[in-house]
Parts: C-alpha cells; structure tokens; sequence
C-alpha cells in the first residue's frame, strides 16, 4: 500500500504506528477499528499486526470491487520451481 517496504517491522510499536498512518489515509476509521480491536480482543487471540494485516486486506478488497487491481512487483521474480512471487491487491 505504501509502494514500497516501511522501515520497521510490522511487530514493532514503531512499525504498527507506521503502518496505521499508511492505513488511517487510506480508510478513515482504520484508528478507530483497530483500537476497538485491540480492546476487545486479548494479544493471546489475536497480535496486534494481525489486525492491522486484517484492515490492509479490508481496504484491499474494497478497492478490488472498485475495479482497482494491482501486482506487486509488477515484474515478479520466479522462486526455484518457477511459481511467481507476487502479490495481488
């Protein structure tokens, strides 16, 4: 979503901020659905970048129904039995 990988890990508080900055511009209550998460749900049930990863697969599913489709890399390496590594959003 940010085009390229953010600096910190996504299980550090520094990457979890950066990560819901990315998210919070992109779908306004990301805030606010992610600390009503955090608050029902113990860490022993669900990480906290695990609802972060759940809110970046929300916003990119409802930009694939609007017709948004995107490869990442758009030229995907081959791993050792010739599958691409790739992603779709």
């Amino acid at each position: 979503l940010a085009g390229a990988p953010l600096s910190a890990s996504k299980r550090t508080a520094e990457g979890r901020a950066q990560r819901l900055r990315l998210l919070s511009g992109l779908l306004p209550a990301s805030t606010s659905l992610y600390r009503q998460a955090s608050s029902t749900w113990r860490r022993k049930e669900v990480a906290a970048d695990d609802i972060l990863d759940a809110l970046a697969l929300a916003f990119a599913a409802c930009d694939m129904l609007r017709g948004h489709l995107h490869c990442l890399p758009a030229r995907a390496p081959r791993d050792p039995r010739g599958l691409r590594m790739q992603i779709w959003s």
